[in-house]
């Protein structure tokens, strides 16, 4: 029985070796973070890939990502920010994992809220913004205004990190894109808290 665990236990670190060998253990992991007046925002899932290998993953809500079972080598990673926005970098895996790495995109000139809204727009999933406190609140029949405008109210809570101009910009394409779908009938119709809403 001794016999038969130590060829069990020197077959194991034999294949642990062979795959350490080939490279097919190793994998590249971190956060993709977009920076507003360095404060992080949080856009959507972001996709990254290596575009050698056409191997992508999309990242949590977070922007963390992890790519497994990769070869050593050199590639081009890949990250979607948003459907407009791509960045490139190259990186290096030599006989290690490459854990933490750290993604940081700056966004300036109100670009980002901008982009947000257009693609909400675009993927019909436009939000109105509102800052509210730790336990959201629900209007009665909010749920009706929402599906009768196309729009979801989405409330950050009291920690938020965003500065409220972000919000206020992104909120006023949104009222743009509501007022030349449904003229002036919504205004009177959603609820008074919705950043920048006058």
């Amino acid at each position: 029985m001794n016999k038969l665990i130590t060829l069990f236990g020197l077959l194991l670190i034999s294949f642990l070796g062979r795959a350490q060998e080939n490279g097919a253990d190793f994998s590249i992991s971190g956060q993709v973070k977009v920076l507003y007046e360095n404060h992080q925002i949080f856009l959507w899932p972001y996709k990254v890939e290596i575009v050698q290998l056409k191997k992508s993953v999309e990242s949590d809500s977070l922007g963390h990502f992890k790519l497994d079972s990769i070869q050593t080598g050199i590639y081009d990673l890949l990250i979607y920010v948003h459907p407009r926005l791509r960045i490139t970098d190259k990186i290096e895996l030599q006989n290690v994992s490459l854990n933490n790495i750290n993604i940081e995109i700056k966004a300036e000139n109100n670009w980002a809220c901008r982009e947000m809204a257009l693609v909400d727009i675009e993927l019909k999933k436009p939000r109105l913004m509102i800052i509210g406190g730790i336990a959201p609140i629900y209007i009665t029949n909010q749920d009706k205004i929402e599906k009768k405008y196309k729009f979801k109210y989405y409330d950050y809570d009291d920690l938020i990190t965003v500065p409220e101009e972000f919000i206020e910009q992104y909120n006023k394409i949104i009222f743009e894109y509501l007022d030349s779908t449904f003229g002036n009938k919504w205004r009177d119709k959603i609820r008074k808290d919705v950043v920048g809403f006058k």
